[in-house]
């Protein structure tokens, strides 16, 4: 599997604060949706942090892109992703709707030097530990 950093935009200034804060990223060995279990962090830009992951089922490693918009968005106690405040409602449902229409895109997408996506995480409100 071949996977691209994300690039540092001018509206980012940087890039990986995210991934970097420990409070902001998911923990090593969290499971996700009781499929995939997080192993490290390999990539972050404004909008989402990428995961390196095992699929628990095929048992073969993934990148799980997380919807994690740094500037309006912030994590719960469960470790689900909110907006900061009601302020922040409108912008980070825009964004969440933009994350997943990527992702539909990415899931149409047939191409021999690219790998399938197999499955999409839906934002739940807990994560399975």
């Amino acid at each position: 599997m071949q996977l691209v950093l994300p690039a540092v935009c001018s509206c980012c200034p940087n890039p990986w604060r995210a991934a970097l804060d420990p409070r902001s990223r998911l923990p090593a060995k969290m499971i996700l949706d009781g499929s995939y279990q997080i192993e490290s962090v390999i990539g972050a830009g404004g909008f989402g942090i990428t995961y390196r992951a095992e699929d628990l089922n095929l048992k073969i490693s993934v990148a799980l892109k997380e919807y994690y918009p740094e500037s309006y968005g912030d994590r719960d106690h469960s470790m689900s992703v909110r907006p900061k405040s009601e302020r922040h409602q409108q912008t980070f449902e825009w964004g969440l709707a933009s994350f997943l229409r990527e992702a539909q895109m990415l899931a149409r997408f047939r191409h021999p030097a690219s790998s399938a996506l197999p499955a999409s995480l839906r934002p739940t409100p807990r994560p399975t530990w």
